[in-house]
């Protein structure tokens, strides 16, 4: 059996000999770039934007900068000396601590409950006393702090596989064998050095051990991947903020749940705001969860019910604003869903709203700022909203934390065949849709196919004559979301031309069910669309017709994993009890 020191000198060298060449592998086509993104994903569902990361074992840095880009403090440490240089030399922003562990470490160099979350990804497999390491980073998190860590999935075909080769790995490697072989000298290393293969069942009674709660039912992947990411939370007295439980009382020898969450969704019946009470009812009734309170169901935002609103919240409960106006009571955490991005605009954007709708934002702005002021967390759907708010809002910035609407696939939605095109947007004089259709319109006559036809969701009296009686347009009328989702059965792709927004739940929506959208090419709607966007530039007809001609060919997958419903609302309201 290979001893501590033995081992820790394998360990440090093996990662060393890679380190020239580890970093490519988190490129976007590289073998550990899923592991990087799932990682990224399950920090940002469990610790709010600014908190305090450690990356323990973080080889090239390539999650450690990752996460310092996106808003997090963090700090990477590792004992390879080699892959701490790489890391070191790639963040040329400075924007991540660096720390060289000694090789031997028994207590990590940190304050207890100073972190929010740990990383370890691939860690745990080489050290002599997981217990012990495990013990250490529960000392080092805060009360309801994380733990994400990555082991061997020993259930999986390639654990079976090298299950024999751990016999041969046992051998001393022959100088022959490294050089004339070196991939397989260095596959042996990996082999003999890692030693701690468990089921899940072990890891979380040595998370136990250690004083550390396991998180269950995470799923590691798509499909079943050769690692197993394991979650543990350092247990707390109070409630923690990724993790909220219901107060429990009792009456008469019987639990009674009360209300942990408060959640005012009064807002417009039509457009986003809609759109987003859609999946907080469909959660509710999926989950069962009775510690949740929604106040301001039909209710229009006003200025009598934002007032009232404060005493119909319960006291000491988390409360969120699904409205853009966040609660100004003390009493509880309070969240705002910033979704408005009119209530953020630029000076220059704000002189080119037409004179009513300028007007009316006038009155809203200062409202909607300094109760923002008062929140929290705030929540911004994109990053471009979070930048909005940043500008506007400095004092406010390290309370930002960015999460994509949730969006549920749709049974029935599907990509279709034919030419069809469904334009799903509520007119609003802001976004300037006629002209919108004009430029469409322009881009494919005389050029496509006369059955490349577009349905609309607005009225013909909300356009010209010309687009009126265009045999390219067909004008359905406002709908409510289910009443469209027979046009998005029948539709082969998506139109989403507006440039004012702070999500867009079309984009969002093509994606989740595997359809292509027709949109700017824009580093928001790049973040939300992803691979679904056939983007074109505005005010040029020949890239609107190709991005047209794009998506009517384009083979596409579903991808709703960014926007997972219960991932978003157990971050946002808490797993409940």
């Amino acid at each position: 059996m290979t001893s501590h020191n033995a081992n820790v000198d394998l360990v440090r060298t093996l990662f060393d000999d890679k380190a020239a060449s580890w970093s490519a592998k988190y490129a976007p086509d590289g073998p550990l770039a899923g592991r990087l993104a799932r990682l990224a994903e399950t920090v940002g569902a469990r610790v709010r934007a600014g908190g305090d990361l450690l990356d323990l074992g973080c080889g090239s840095g390539d999650l450690a900068r990752h996460l310092a880009a996106v808003g997090y403090r963090v700090v990477g440490c590792d004992i390879a000396p080699r892959m701490l240089g790489q890391a070191t030399a790639a963040d040329s922003g400075g924007i991540v601590t660096w720390v060289r562990l000694d090789p031997h470490w028994r207590a990590l160099p940190f304050a207890a409950a100073s972190l929010d979350a740990v990383m370890a990804s691939s860690v745990l497999e080489y050290v002599t006393d997981p217990v012990a390491v495990l013990r250490e980073c529960a000392r080092v998190l805060r009360p309801g702090g994380a733990l994400l860590c990555t082991v061997p999935d020993v259930a999986h075909a390639v654990r079976w596989l090298e299950w024999p080769l751990t016999w041969a790995a046992r051998m001393p490697l022959g100088g022959v064998s490294a050089a004339g072989w070196p991939r397989l000298a260095s596959y042996l290393t990996y082999l003999r050095i890692s030693r701690n293969r468990r089921t899940a069942r072990w890891w979380h009674a040595a998370g136990r051990q250690a004083g550390l709660r396991p998180v269950p039912g995470l799923v590691t992947g798509k499909p079943r991947a050769s690692l197993r990411l394991l979650t543990f939370t350092r247990p707390e007295d109070t409630r923690p903020e990724g993790h909220l439980r219901a107060h429990v009382q009792h009456k008469r020898g019987t639990p009674v749940t009360t209300t942990a969450v408060t959640i005012d969704a009064a807002g417009g019946p039509t457009g986003g705001a809609a759109r987003f009470r859609t999946e907080v009812d469909a959660y509710l009734r999926r989950s069962g969860r009775d510690d949740i309170k929604m106040i301001g169901v039909r209710r229009h935002l006003t200025p009598a019910w934002l007032a009232a609103r404060e005493a119909a919240a319960v006291r000491g409960s988390r409360r969120i604003a699904l409205n853009n106006v966040s609660f100004l009571t003390p009493g509880g955490e309070r969240w705002t869903l910033l979704a408005n991005a009119l209530h953020f605009l630029t000076e220059g954007e704000t002189a080119a709203l037409e004179p009513r709708l300028r007007a009316m934002m006038s009155r809203q702005i200062p409202v909607v700022r300094q109760a923002a002021l008062r929140s929290d967390v705030l929540i911004a759907p994109s990053t471009a909203m979070a930048e909005r708010v940043a500008t506007a809002l400095p004092g406010a910035a390290d309370r930002i934390a960015v999460r994509m609407h949730p969006a549920t696939a749709r049974p029935g939605v599907r990509r279709a065949g034919g030419s069809l095109i469904l334009c799903p947007v509520i007119f609003e004089s802001y976004k300037h849709m006629p002209d919108r259709l004009a430029e469409w319109v322009a881009a494919v006559d005389h050029a496509l196919d006369d059955g490349v036809r577009m349905i609309v969701t607005a009225t013909a009296k909300e356009v010209p004559a010309s687009l009126a009686t265009s045999t390219r347009l067909h004008f359905v009328g406002r709908l409510a979301h289910d009443e469209l989702l027979s046009l998005w059965a029948r539709s082969r792709a998506v139109y989403f031309p507006p440039g004012l927004e702070s999500f867009g739940w079309p984009l969002a929506e093509a994606r989740v069910n595997g359809q292509p959208a027709i949109a700017r090419d824009t580093p928001q709607n790049r973040e939300i669309a992803g691979p679904a966007l056939c983007g074109y530039e505005v005010g040029n007809p020949d890239s609107l017709r190709h991005a047209t001609e794009a998506a009517l060919t384009m083979e596409l997958t579903p991808d709703p994993a960014p926007f997972d419903p219960d991932a978003y609302f157990e971050w946002m309201l808490g797993k409940g009890a």
